[in-house]
Order: C-alpha cells, then structure tokens, then sequence
C-alpha cells in the first residue's frame, strides 16, 4: 500500500538527505476526517527546506546511495502503481507554534 511504500523506502531518503543537510524536515501524514470513498486523497506528505537553495539541491544520489538495487525508473514505476499525485504546492513558512516555542516563550518572560 502506499503509506507502507512512503515508510519503507521513501522515508529512509528523507533520513540520510536531512543527515546531509539536504532537506529540512519531512512528514507523512493520513487523512483521518473527513474520510471515504469520494475523498480524494487519503495521505500526503510534505518536504521542509531550510533556504531556497536546499530547495533546489540534487537528491537523487541519496536515491541510488540508499536503495543501490534500484533504478530511477523502477522507482517512478513502483509510484505511479501506488499512487496518483493530485497536486504539489510549495510554500513558505509564515510562522509556528509548538510546544518548544511556548516553552522557550515563556522562560523569556521571567
């Protein structure tokens, strides 16, 4: 299925390009509401970059670093047969909040 696709061979790329400084961050997420047959997606999941630049960076020899018994087709083929892409966005961060920002918010405050 292809979360499990995302999982296994997709999510250890992520792991060895955010090593190399190459992405920022990645998610995979699953759709839990509203959910059925007419809902389009059901997962998606989302790239972080630290600049611009990192954006732009070649991660394809982390591809053949991390799966060596793969080629680039074989892997195009094998997500096609696992999903169908409806969109990619890019966007940038306006601003956050999570729990280390409230925390460090409100150590400043005393």
């Amino acid at each position: 299925d292809y979360v499990a696709m995302e999982i296994d061979v997709v999510m250890p790329v992520h792991r060895k390009n955010l090593e190399k400084g190459l992405i920022g961050g990645w998610v995979l997420s699953r759709l839990v509401m509203p959910y059925g047959s007419e809902m389009p997606y059901h997962a998606t999941t989302v790239d972080f970059y630290d600049s611009w630049e990192q954006m732009d960076n070649d991660r394809n020899e982390t591809w053949k670093e991390v799966h060596p018994d793969m080629d680039m087709t074989q892997m195009g083929e094998m997500f096609h047969s696992k999903r169908t892409l409806l969109k990619a966005d890019v966007r940038r961060l306006v601003d956050y909040v999570n729990q280390s920002t409230v925390q460090m918010s409100d150590a400043s405050r005393k």
